[in-house]
């Protein structure tokens, strides 16, 4: 079960891509990848924020775009992830009791984990 040891793997790693997947999105990091695969949460520093479903790739995704070369600042894991990057951008990703809300794997595929 993914805890807080295991996400703070991504502080400090900057975003590289992201993905629009078939099924699920894919947020690429130096030395990890990060695959959504339900609805999460990006929280803009100036207000607001965009809901986001992976199997619908609708919305704005300008916020998503807005978070290539940025880091991670910090990271959580409690009943979901929760990422802040540099720019202020928080993310959430909350678990669901029916499938797995995601899945965090080393890009050399030695680590992984779904959540």
């Amino acid at each position: 079960m993914m805890d807080n040891d295991g996400v703070e793997v991504l502080i400090g790693e900057e975003v590289i891509r992201v993905l629009l997947e078939t099924f699920d999105l894919g947020i690429v990091f130096s030395n990890w990848h990060l695959e959504l695969f339900t609805t999460f949460t990006l929280h803009r520093t100036a207000g607001g924020s965009v809901v986001y479903d992976p199997s619908v790739k609708s919305g704005d995704l300008n916020i998503l775009w807005d978070l290539v070369g940025r880091s991670v600042q910090e990271s959580r894991f409690e009943n979901g992830l929760f990422l802040t990057f540099d720019n202020g951008v928080r993310l959430e990703l909350m678990q669901r009791p029916d499938r797995d809300a995601g899945r965090l794997q080393s890009r050399d595929w030695k680590r992984g984990e779904d959540f």
